[in-house]
C-alpha cells in the first residue's frame, strides 16, 4: 500500500470516529442532563462554586485546551498525579470518581471536538515537559483507551506501560477497534479492581515524587 493510499484510509478512519463522537456524545448528554444538573448542584453545596474543576491540557496537534470535570478534591497543591493528592479528595469526590461521574463533562469536550471517546488520556500542561511524547498528540485525548482497561483490570498502571499501550492504539486506531474498547470498558467497569493510590506504589511514582514534588518542597 502506497503512503498516499494509507493516508487516505487514515483520514477516512478519522472521519468515521468524529462522526461518531458527534453523534454518540450528543446523545448521551441529553440523556444525562438530569444527572449533570444535579451533580453539579451537590458539587457546589460540598466543594464550592463553581462545580467544575477546569485545568489546562495537551491535546492534538500539542493544541492547548480547558480540561472539564466535576470537582472531587479541597482546594490544596496541585501536582497533576492523584498519588500525591489524596488527602484533598472528599467523601464526595471519592464516589464520584469511583463511579466516574466526576467526567461527565468531558461529553461536552467529545462534542466539541477537543476530545474523543477513546484516544490517550490528557496529560495536564504542567506534564507536559516531564512526559512529552509527540505521536500522543497525533490524535485526540480520549474517555477511555487501553491504558484505561488496563487501570480499570489491575488498579494500577505505570507510565511506562501506559504510553506502550497509546502508542499501539495510535498505530491500530479506527472506528472499530474504537467501539470494541468502549464496549470493554463498560463490561470491566461493573468489575473494576479500586485504584492502587499508594504514592510509593510504583517506581515510577516514587522517582516522579523525588524529582518533581520533594525537590520543589525544597527550593
Amino acid at each position: 500500500m502506497s503512503l498516499k493510499t494509507s493516508d487516505y484510509y487514515k483520514t477516512k478512519s478519522c472521519w468515521k470516529i468524529r462522526i461518531f463522537d458527534l453523534i454518540f456524545s450528543a446523545i448521551l448528554l441529553i440523556i444525562t442532563s438530569p444527572l449533570i444538573i444535579l451533580v453539579a448542584v451537590i458539587v457546589s453545596i460540598d466543594l464550592g462554586f463553581p462545580p467544575l474543576y477546569i485545568s489546562e491540557r495537551v491535546g492534538k496537534n500539542n493544541q492547548k485546551y480547558y480540561h472539564l470535570k466535576f470537582k472531587s478534591m479541597r482546594p490544596g497543591k496541585t501536582t497533576g498525579r492523584i498519588f500525591f493528592e489524596t488527602e484533598r479528595l472528599s467523601k464526595l469526590g471519592k464516589f464520584l470518581r469511583n463511579c466516574h461521574i466526576d467526567e461527565l463533562p468531558e461529553l461536552l469536550l467529545i462534542f466539541m471536538g477537543k476530545m474523543s471517546f477513546v484516544g490517550p488520556r490528557p496529560l495536564p500542561l504542567q506534564l507536559q515537559p516531564v512526559f512529552m511524547f509527540n505521536y500522543r498528540t497525533s490524535v485526540r485525548p480520549g474517555w477511555t483507551g487501553l491504558a484505561q482497561l488496563k487501570l480499570i483490570r489491575t488498579g494500577k498502571l505505570t507510565k511506562k506501560l501506559q504510553f506502550k499501550f497509546d502508542r499501539y492504539y495510535i498505530q491500530h486506531q479506527s472506528l472499530t477497534f474504537n467501539i470494541k474498547i468502549i464496549l470493554s470498558t463498560l463490561i470491566t467497569a461493573l468489575n473494576s479492581v479500586p485504584l492502587d493510590l499508594d504514592p510509593q506504589g510504583s517506581e515510577d511514582r516514587i522517582q516522579f515524587q523525588k524529582k518533581y514534588i520533594d525537590d520543589n518542597q525544597d527550593h
